[in-house]
């Protein structure tokens, strides 16, 4: 007998085959791409390795503007990491942290002057008043009620905060960039709006155990002005009775409800005519 033939297998469906074609082909030019991709990101990596060394990309001009109060120290420290960092890596965030950090300082801005250059503009915070603390040195307080410097004597460029009533000693002992108390803080909020015809009348300024606030006047009394509402109208008030009224006739001046200002003792009109 002849020996028996091996079975053939059957064909394979050409459309199946041709399917099983085209998956092999993706598949590869997935790989081709990815490594393609890799090349890439590789040779950018590179080539920004290189750029961030070359001269031409450094920062060779440091412009600083807005720094009156900042210590100079902090300042120059900062402009000695931005000078001949490269301008595509220089960190201009932490030079803006550290200068931020400043009990001075209020905002800064941090600008690229390309193709060399960097600009940092300060704003700074602005004293408005002052207070003797508990351990015998003056703090001076901006128009927020942010302590910006403590001081052996009491300057003479704004007025002091004082306390008022019964006497309860020097007010807190804060560090440089912390925060004043609420009524030390209206204190400072007071003396930025105050009117510049009534500013250069003011002495000092009153903080009563309440909160209270009183305004001490030259040659006048004092002038009761009560919680840190309506500021505005409050001065306003005092201005019309000092136009209106003898201002050496007022010994103290109530003005916690300024639609009805109050004078002890009575105030003497300027217009009140000669018996």
């Amino acid at each position: 007998m002849p020996p028996e033939r091996p079975a053939e297998r059957p064909s394979m469906d050409p459309r199946l085959r041709a399917r099983m074609i085209a998956v092999r082909r993706q598949a590869g030019r997935r790989r081709l791409k990815g490594a393609a991709i890799a090349a890439i990101v590789v040779a950018v990596l590179a080539l920004a390795a290189v750029a961030t060394r070359l001269p031409i990309l450094t920062v060779n001009s440091v412009e600083v503007t807005g720094a009156s109060y900042t210590d100079p120290a902090l300042v120059a420290d900062v402009v000695r990491a931005i000078d001949g960092s490269s301008m595509l890596a220089v960190d201009l965030g932490a030079a803006r942290a550290k200068l931020e950090a400043s009990p001075w300082v209020k905002r800064v801005s941090i600008t690229k002057d390309w193709p060399r250059g960097v600009h940092i503009d300060i704003a700074e915070r602005a004293p408005v008043a002052g207070y003797l603390a508990t351990d015998g040195q003056f703090r001076v307080i901006d128009d927020e009620g942010r302590v910006i410097a403590a001081l052996p004597g009491q300057p003479t460029a704004y007025p002091a905060i004082v306390p008022t009533g019964r006497a309860y000693g020097g007010g807190p002992a804060l560090a440089p960039g912390q925060q004043a108390p609420g009524a030390i803080a209206d204190a400072g909020r007071l003396v930025r709006v105050l009117p510049d015809e009534l500013r250069g009348k003011v002495v000092e300024v009153g903080v009563n155990e309440g909160g209270e606030l009183e305004l001490h006047l030259r040659p006048q009394g004092p002038v009761l002005l009560g919680s840190s509402d309506q500021l505005r109208d409050k001065l306003v008030s005092v201005l019309a009775v000092l136009h209106d009224g003898d201002p050496a006739s007022i010994g103290t001046l109530d003005v916690r409800a300024p639609a009805k200002p109050v004078c002890e003792p009575a105030c003497k009109s300027l217009t009140t005519a000669a018996p």
